[in-house]
């Protein structure tokens, strides 16, 4: 199962049992770029993301921060 969620030209695509090499052991998540094919030779995108997982049962929360660059 996928989750698509859409806006400006973006979509974050989301699967909640993760990769199916690990069994429903891990979130899968990744940021796609609808429009990439019509960027402009040496155009050069950067993200910034935070993910956020709230543990509502436990109180383990987790938090990461990063950053992403690519080149077209």
């Amino acid at each position: 199962m996928c989750v698509l969620i859409c806006f400006q030209r973006r979509a974050l695509l989301v699967y909640p049992k993760g990769n199916s090499t690990e069994k429903g052991k891990s979130l899968s998540i990744y940021l796609k770029m609808e429009d990439f094919e019509t960027l402009p030779c040496g155009r050069t995108t950067y993200a910034e993301y935070m993910l956020r997982v709230r543990d509502q049962l436990f109180g383990k929360h987790i938090e990461k921060k990063g950053q992403f660059t690519t080149s077209a």
